[in-house]
């Protein structure tokens, strides 16, 4: 007797068998995905940090040349003008 069951036959002991080990592959299973879970939350804030760090750069990098360039432009509009 195992757990108050009999195992008469050998279908019991197998039906037994499947039934531990559903119960161990459905634990393991939730084992991986609660760490992929914290994972994903880890690769999110990153993602958000990189983000951030992106949009930074963006600001006081290419804004300065943004304005730069269309200064140049209008210089050569003016220039074109004057020959």
């Amino acid at each position: 007797m195992i757990l108050g069951y009999s195992l008469d036959t050998t279908s019991d002991l197998l039906n037994m068998t499947l039934t531990s080990a559903t119960i161990l592959l459905t634990l393991a299973l939730l084992l991986v995905l609660a760490r992929v879970y914290k994972v994903l939350g880890k690769v999110n804030a990153i993602t958000e940090e990189i983000s951030e760090i992106v949009e930074v750069v963006n600001h006081y990098l290419w804004q300065p040349a943004r304005i730069m360039m269309t200064i140049f432009e209008k210089l050569k509009k003016w220039f074109s003008k004057k020959k």
